[in-house]
């Protein structure tokens, strides 16, 4: 994991909500295309609480 660190002693802290409770980003934005214009996208690459 090269330079990442992760706590597992800090695990169950770490658990999020459910991925289920959220719609996915895509369909959401081509559902209201024509409302909206994408400028720019990001991605998720670390959580931590």
């Amino acid at each position: 994991m090269g330079s990442v660190v992760f706590l597992k002693e800090s695990a169950n802290k770490l658990l999020d909500e459910s991925p289920a409770a959220y719609r996915n980003l895509a369909d959401v934005m081509q559902a209201q295309r024509e409302l909206v214009a994408t400028r720019d996208s990001l991605r998720t690459i670390l959580n931590y609480k």
